[in-house]
């Protein structure tokens, strides 16, 4: 219950400190994440953030982090990609 209770307090302080430092600027935070197994047993996975700060002047930018895991059946074949895209408009 004690935990609870500082972990409850924990967030709440730290949401407060991320609210005031970011007076200026709106920001929205996506996450998916999507998996899929192939018809030879290959197993395929892919984790997107999309990142949306819009500042005071109504500049936008936009960062989309992808990460794609393809894991073909076997022993020590995995193999993971990463990609930043960054659009400001």
């Amino acid at each position: 219950m004690i935990i609870n209770r500082t972990l409850a307090l924990s967030a709440i302080a730290l949401a407060a400190i991320s609210l005031s430092a970011c007076k200026d600027e709106a920001r929205t935070k996506t996450e998916s994440k999507e998996s899929a197994v192939m018809s030879d047993g290959t197993k395929v996975e892919t984790k997107t953030e999309t990142d949306v700060k819009v500042d005071e002047h109504g500049n936008r930018t936009g960062t989309v982090e992808s990460t794609t895991t393809v894991d073909p059946e076997g022993m020590m074949n995995k193999e993971t990609t990463e990609e930043v895209h960054e659009e400001v408009r």
